[in-house]
């Protein structure tokens, strides 16, 4: 037992391996026609039966959440996937005032946009000096990017959608948010 304990404190640098097991990540999960499914349909599935069960209002958390999603498409949330380089961005200049304060404190916690990038930031342009690996490694590092910012696009989408739901529920009902308190 000490022995395997002692192995696994051990910090063997596998930068290939660990190349390989990223690219696994992302092939499993963002071009995962099910992952893409389940991320979309998270919110129906899980955000309103909260809010709904919180506040007891099914039809005003359905009715919220897609306020959200709209104020998420009037540009608080940007995708550019033909730029190199660039990717998922959340502008919170156009949000209306009353969420400006609520979603710029989720941004600063980084909860608007987390995603999945704990997972994913381990693929990055690793230098061999063999042509063939490190050309691989660079399409790799693109492609991986590229599925990498929808996941997140929806991902900003669903946690915008779902502060402004939660917020607005809320507000319209202080006595049933004191009692959860």
């Amino acid at each position: 037992i000490i022995a395997h304990y002692n192995a696994s404190m051990e910090n063997k640098q596998t930068p290939i391996q660990d190349r390989i097991a990223a690219l696994n990540t992302v092939y499993m999960l963002t071009s995962s026609v099910g992952y893409h499914l389940t991320n979309a349909t998270q919110p129906q599935m899980v955000t309103i039966p909260k809010l709904a069960g919180d506040f007891g209002k099914y039809g005003r958390a359905q009715f919220l959440l897609g306020r959200g999603y709209k104020i998420a498409a009037s540009g608080a949330v940007k995708v550019n996937l033909l730029k190199k380089g660039s990717g998922t961005e959340i502008d919170l200049a156009k949000v209306p005032e009353r969420y400006k304060e609520l979603l710029e404190e989720l941004q600063l916690r980084q909860l608007l946009d987390v995603g999945m990038e704990q997972d994913l930031s381990e693929f990055t342009r690793f230098n061999t000096g063999v042509k063939l690996i490190d050309g691989g490694s660079e399409k790799a590092a693109n492609m991986s990017h590229k599925l990498y910012q929808v996941a997140r696009l929806v991902e900003a989408y669903n946690r915008i959608s779902a502060a402004v739901a939660a917020y607005d529920l809320a507000t319209e009902n202080p006595t049933r948010l004191n009692k959860m308190g």
